[in-house]
């Protein structure tokens, strides 16, 4: 069993003459098996900030029709700004959940 790629450094160097690198088959399919590893990784990733995005985008379509609704209702009004504080309170506290640290 081969060992799992996880740069293209692990890719291995293959025969060497005067200075010259011949790649060999092996070479090219263990580096195409971490492109696409990587591949899948970012599909994954747009897929899920795509995801993120349409959710941000119906959360402040949402909040725009309820501010027509209640415009003249001073309590629902201070009831809207509260729902919208924990809105933001929980998108915050998952944007900092999910950001790796650098």
């Amino acid at each position: 069993m081969s060992k799992k790629i996880r740069s293209p450094k692990d890719v291995e160097d293959g025969p060497r003459r005067s200075g010259t690198h011949f790649v060999t088959k092996h070479d090219l399919a263990k580096l195409k098996e971490y492109i696409m590893i990587e591949f899948e990784t970012l599909t994954a990733q747009v897929q899920a900030n795509t995801d993120t995005e349409a959710s941000a985008i119906l959360l402040i379509q949402g909040i725009a029709a309820q501010l027509a609704l209640t415009a003249t209702d001073p309590a629902a009004v201070a009831a809207l700004a509260a729902k919208l504080k924990s809105s933001a309170d929980n998108l915050a506290a998952a944007v900092v959940a999910n950001t790796p640290a650098q």
